[in-house]
């Protein structure tokens, strides 16, 4: 069970490179769309909706550099004492790719602690744990630490697509956001049904009751989403 940090403020040490989930060739090879006269329109598309699938899950899906500023939970507190315990503490973002530093008490202290002797890393989990002399988990022994890392997927691009990490799910679903935009440039994006006498009734359902999202796309993305709980920073 992770130790349960008073707080932690993350801040943006270094910005994903990219934004968009998908790519151009990607995503016509996907629906089948042909020609160049509404690339511009498309790119412009995908850049927006990988923007509000990022929005809609609270989170960042590049890799990035964080800074997380943890305090841990100290002195007496319903009936028990917490002096930080050996479990590993869990970093705000994920997925984790590798841990650059982990400094103790940084207003006093400017060495950071080697990981593999002194602390131990989880990448999978996004957890990081103190180690003692012999290896062995042991309490953290300051009220603040400071870690810097890095966190997200590798995006897929024209050129990368071996190396990407980016779940398919994801991409796919900015993909039927973005098909969803090019096809209401073809009609009425407000309408809601057409009836023609002696044929039948059209429904359009392109976005939730709630938000911009349809709700295939929305049954994706609640996979990846990071609840937001009050009082969190």
């Amino acid at each position: 069970m992770s130790l349960i940090p008073t707080y932690a403020i993350t801040s943006v040490v270094t910005p994903p490179a990219g934004l968009d989930l998908t790519t151009l060739a990607i995503w016509k090879d996907d629906w089948g769309v042909k020609g160049s006269e509404d690339d511009a329109f498309i790119r412009r598309t995908i850049t927006r909706c990988s923007v509000a699938a990022a929005n809609y899950c609270n989170r960042v899906f590049g890799i990035a550099t964080y800074l997380d500023v943890i305090r841990l939970e100290r002195g007496e507190a319903l009936g028990r004492i917490a002096n930080g315990e050996a479990s590993p503490i869990a970093l705000r973002m994920w997925p984790l790719v590798r841990v650059l530093s982990v400094t103790e008490n940084p207003i006093n202290a400017a060495a950071d602690l080697i990981e593999g002797t002194e602390f131990e890393t989880d990448l999978g989990k996004g957890l990081i744990c103190r180690l003692d002399g012999n290896g062995n988990p042991r309490t953290w022994p300051t009220v603040q630490i400071n870690v810097v890392y890095q966190a997200g997927y590798v995006l897929p691009t024209d050129t990368n697509e071996a190396d990407r990490t980016l779940p398919f799910d994801i991409e796919d679903a900015v993909g039927r956001m973005v098909w969803s935009r090019y096809a209401e440039r073809q009609r009425d994006p407000f309408v809601q049904e057409e009836s023609v006498v002696g044929v039948g009734t059209t429904r359009y359902i392109t976005t939730t009751p709630d938000g911009n999202l349809s709700p295939d796309v929305t049954d994706i993305l609640n996979n990846y989403r990071v609840p937001l709980l009050g009082g969190s920073l």
